[in-house]
């Protein structure tokens, strides 16, 4: 979902994406999730605010030759919606909003 994101918004950018043998120009990617929390669809369906589905991640970019961080983002995404909707979201439709926002940070621009 990430590469997708990536080749809808600057289609042009990036030479490959997920090349099978870097160079040292490389910009390589790291996404490390620390929080990937489901919810609970029936606490948000009784309640907004209750069961809420929660992403968090930490983005580093760094150069492949040299490994030197070049950048570093931390992307959340969190679903709090009650009533029908709440009960009728689950992980999968945050995820994409997250991918969005991975790919939206690693070409450097704001959401």
């Amino acid at each position: 979902m990430i590469i997708k994101n990536i080749r809808t918004e600057v289609p042009n950018r990036f030479q490959t994406i997920n090349q099978a043998s870097p160079g040292p120009s490389t910009l390589n990617a790291t996404v490390m999730i620390k929080r990937y929390e489901e919810g609970n669809a029936f606490a948000r369906l009784m309640l907004a605010g209750l069961g809420q589905i929660h992403i968090d991640a930490d983005i580093v970019l760094s150069e492949e030759g040299t490994k030197e961080s070049l950048a570093q983002y931390e992307v959340s995404k969190t679903f709090a919606w009650g009533g029908m909707y709440g009960g009728l979201t689950d992980i999968m439709d945050v995820e994409d909003g997250f991918a969005k926002a991975v790919a939206t940070s690693i070409v450097g621009r704001k959401e």
